[in-house]
């Protein structure tokens, strides 16, 4: 292989020009090696997007989610007879000292009181990834403020 053959090597350090020091000397006042953030359309787009990704998942899949115990109720129900219903019967176990909510809520047991199984479940679920968004929301803004404040 001749020498007008093999590729350019690279460019060192001493023959590229140097990088303005300060950030305002810089095309967009931009930080060396930092990536621009996306255009706000994008992140937009983005979190509305899995928004509506997240919303289908949980009114879809929680809709045909198994009914049996989760792993934290299998681990409090070991040791204990349990019915057809799910009632601790007899045994010694932690879920034995299981008592019934206080104050009841709109998403106990991962469902919506009056509705039936499938849709009071998916119900739940969407419903849990609102009132999640709503409150991941409200804490980026109070940060986004206090920032800037």
């Amino acid at each position: 292989m001749s020498a007008a053959d093999r590729p350019a090597a690279p460019a060192r350090a001493a023959d590229r020009p140097a990088a303005p020091a300060r950030a305002a000397d810089r095309p967009g006042g931009a930080a060396p090696g930092a990536a621009d953030p996306a255009p706000r359309p994008v992140r937009r787009g983005l979190l509305l997007g899995g928004l509506a990704v997240a919303l289908v998942l949980a009114g879809l899949v929680s809709a045909v989610a198994s009914g049996a115990p989760d792993g934290l109720e299998a681990a409090l129900s070991a040791g204990c007879t349990v019915d057809d219903a799910g009632e601790v019967v007899a045994g010694t176990c932690p879920a034995t000292a299981a008592r019934p909510h206080e104050w009841g809520g709109p998403f106990a047991d991962y469902a919506v009181a009056g509705l039936g199984p499938g849709w009071g479940t998916a119900l739940a679920g969407v419903g849990g990834v609102l009132l999640t968004f709503a409150c991941g929301a409200g804490l980026f803004r109070l940060a986004r403020r206090r920032r800037a404040g």
